[in-house]
């Protein structure tokens, strides 16, 4: 979970840095971005339930709270989905 974390961090630093350099390759890389990072969010929320075990997703226990979040924002904001067929879309493919 760390390394999806950690990987997930630097592909929207990434994008950021793309974002503030006014580079051309920013749409590309936030689609990116928001993939990975989309992905890891639902993986590791998954996991974190998994971690906790029984009470994992409980009401006195928070990990249910970011598995929602992960599937809310999915919902509002476009899924992993999505943004891969706007990358493919944008390589031409």
């Amino acid at each position: 979970m760390m390394v999806k974390v950690e990987s997930a961090l630097a592909a929207a630093n990434n994008a950021a840095d793309a974002a503030d350099a006014g580079d051309g390759e920013f749409p590309m890389l936030a689609a990116l971005a928001k993939a990975y990072c989309s992905d890891a969010f639902f993986a590791c929320a998954g996991e974190s339930i998994q971690l906790h075990g029984g009470v994992g997703f409980t009401w006195e226990y928070d990990p249910h709270l970011f598995f929602k979040r992960a599937r809310a924002s999915a919902a509002m904001l476009g899924n992993a989905d999505y943004y891969r067929e706007r990358i493919a879309v944008g390589l031409g493919l």
